[in-house]
């Protein structure tokens, strides 16, 4: 399970099951294949209130939080994950967060990530296409 921050404002959360997927397991299929997947269910996000976090967090034994809130917002919410039992933050939120000793938190930083890949994507388009380093 994970959590997201406030979609509608500090009171609510996004919460969905990490195993969730966006296509169906039909018989046949390598997913319905897999022991991995065998058992799981797709579930929608809901709208969870903060004061029902603590609970929630405790219920589902939930250990990992993602932070994807605007940057005013982030530390707030990063707090309240740390309070309900939440020990490793993913925080995509641009801004610096920080968190008590014994709690993991990794940033993710969107923008960095698309220069890079657009980096790669103009020398690949740049290479002959006879090149034997360009990969098609």
């Amino acid at each position: 399970m994970s959590l997201a921050s406030p979609r509608t404002g500090p009171w609510s959360w996004s919460v969905s099951a990490t195993s969730a997927a966006p296509w169906p397991t039909t018989p046949g299929s390598r997913r319905a294949a897999s022991p991995w997947w065998r058992g799981s269910t797709t579930t929608a996000p809901r709208s969870v209130l903060s004061t029902e976090l603590p609970a929630l967090v405790a219920e589902k034994s939930v250990t990992i939080g993602v932070v994807a809130t605007p940057p005013s917002a982030a530390q707030e919410v990063t707090d309240r994950l740390v309070a309900a039992g939440v020990t490793s933050i993913l925080n995509f939120a641009p801004t610096v967060l920080t968190v008590p000793e014994g709690v993991s938190l990794r940033k993710v930083d969107l923008a960095l990530e698309l220069q890079i890949l657009s980096f790669y994507q103009q020398h690949r388009d740049a290479l002959p296409p006879s090149s034997p380093t360009r990969k098609t």
